[in-house]
């Protein structure tokens, strides 16, 4: 049975041979047991049930503890358990988007309790609990952000179960919070939302552009320093980004008045090198429970 990135959002999609770096290798498909599917779906019924019941409450602890206890008494823990953990944390996202700063801060304390685990099931050999799950993580992120790698909707509307934007939320926060690092997807996303690469396309351009807007005007600073860094100095991230969003605001590519005030709002932020960014729940709260 094939190894799969189940979630988040986009069932059935196959999980990718990428390391963390999140290369463009094509999708690979490992056996496993017959009975791998029916393990990711106990555990991940258990992790979400965990995260359900504490993120409201604010108990990263309490999380943190009743998470780690259920991977040390999982048998292993073995790639199941790892990737109905990454399933969970983004299921988490896409029904609390408010909340994924809580989400992300208690993944860093659960990698703090059990991330020196070792998984022996996974193919090419041991990896660390810690590596594996920023693996799954930043796979099914990218799905999340581009879409699913088989035939399925664009997720084109902008609401706030949008599988795309809650995607770029988590990843501003991840980012933000240094949960995920040296992962490219998030980079080549802003990129597409800002019109800076490739083709547009005209369906999601909307949507990308939003996502993009969420993540600068919660994780700028991260992203420019990063973006300097990954033109090795070549690129200055601030002017790239400001010249790309009031192209957007001339053009007119967001009109609802709402988007309209986060990419006036992000402008703001990014003309002040980000220092003044905004919270997760803030950046959400200014697109959609304001509108």
């Amino acid at each position: 049975m094939g190894m799969h990135c189940r979630g988040i959002i986009y069932p059935g999609t196959i999980f990718n041979s990428a390391a963390v770096s999140d290369s463009e290798d094509d999708g690979i498909i490992f056996d496993f047991d017959s009975n791998y599917d029916d393990e990711v779906a106990t555990l991940t019924s258990t992790f979400l049930h965990i995260f359900q019941s504490t993120i409201d409450f604010g108990l990263i602890q309490n999380l943190k503890i009743d998470v780690s206890i259920s991977i040390i008494e999982h048998s292993g823990p073995d790639s199941a358990c790892v990737e109905a953990l990454a399933t969970s944390i983004l299921y988490a996202a896409k029904a609390r988007p408010g909340s994924v700063d809580i989400i992300v801060l208690a993944t860093r304390e659960i990698l703090a309790s059990v991330g020196s685990l070792t998984v022996h099931d996974y193919p090419g050999g041991p990896l660390s609990f810690e590596y594996l799950l920023r693996y799954f993580l930043a796979d099914c992120l990218k799905d999340a952000l581009y879409g699913p790698r088989m035939p399925g909707p664009e997720h084109t509307e902008i609401t706030p179960t949008n599988p795309t934007l809650v995607a770029a939320l988590f990843s501003a926060s991840a980012i933000h919070k240094r949960l995920l690092r040296n992962v490219a997807s998030p980079y080549r996303f802003l990129r597409q939302g800002l019109q800076l690469s490739g083709p547009v396309n005209q369906k999601r351009e909307v949507v990308l552009a939003l996502g993009a807007c969420l993540q600068l005007s919660v994780a700028g600073k991260w992203m420019m320093q990063d973006w300097l860094e990954q033109s090795d100095g070549r690129e200055d991230g601030q002017e790239a980004m400001l010249k790309a969003l009031n192209k957007l605001k001339d053009n007119h590519v967001i009109r609802a008045p709402a988007g309209i005030e986060l990419l006036n709002k992000t402008i703001e932020i990014v003309q002040g090198k980000c220092t003044l960014a905004l919270s997760p729940a803030a950046a959400w709260d200014l697109l959609f429970v304001l509108d």
